[in-house]
């Protein structure tokens, strides 16, 4: 795993997030949770190829994961409540989440806003 965001939740766990090389030499989204000891909680590889830029916890003990094209919320165990793609030729950097719990992204791309006509 090559990391590229370290963070920690409400229970002082360690999350890192960055890729994992698959066999056919794509990366694919790795996060692994490390207790306050450094022991391994749980690791996933989630299907798509990119990297993980940021992880934030949030007030509801669950986890941003903001990727170079993909953003969810996962809960403490790793699993999906909630995905989002961006638009084609976006790509997130950064997030942060409030004391609040609202998510802000951060990112670079080109959208097209012109309308019709």
């Amino acid at each position: 795993m090559v990391s590229h965001t370290i963070a920690t939740d409400l229970n002082n766990n360690i999350l890192l997030g960055g890729y994992q090389v698959s066999d056919s030499l794509s990366r694919n989204y790795r996060i692994m949770v490390l207790n306050d000891a450094g022991r391994r909680l749980w690791n996933r590889t989630y299907t798509g190829a990119g990297e993980v830029m940021f992880l934030g916890a949030m007030p509801d003990q669950a986890i941003l994961v903001v990727a170079s094209n993909w953003v969810c919320k996962m809960d403490d165990k790793g699993y999906i409540r909630w995905e989002y793609l961006p638009l084609p030729g976006c790509i997130y950097h950064c997030g942060m989440v409030s004391d609040r719990g609202e998510c802000y992204l951060g990112g670079v791309g080109k959208i097209n806003w012109s309308s019709p006509g």
